[in-house]
């Protein structure tokens, strides 16, 4: 049996690249909302699977936030549905 090659960050990344593509077809205020949702799938992806790739991720989430998150004084952190969780002060 093979090892499985296409799983995990690789795959978190062929489907960003994917997405990317097809952005122009996205309204132009829905695109940094999207690409933020394909950091943080991948993001999750590498945290699950304790890959060497976490800690460059965790130094860009709050770059990768959106500001109007960023800047919610009533974000209630610990809902958030990830593994990696933001700072309530990015």
């Amino acid at each position: 049996m093979k090892t499985p090659w296409f799983v995990g960050v690789p795959l978190g990344e062929h489907v960003r690249d994917v997405e990317r593509a097809g952005q122009t077809h996205l309204p132009a205020e829905l695109r940094s909302a999207h690409e933020a949702g394909q950091f943080f799938l991948t993001l999750e992806i590498a945290a699950k699977l304790r890959l060497p790739a976490l800690a460059d991720l965790q130094s860009q989430i709050n770059q990768r936030l959106p500001s109007n998150l960023q800047n919610n004084a009533s974000a209630d952190w610990k809902q958030w549905p990830m593994r990696v969780k933001p700072s309530a002060s990015p």
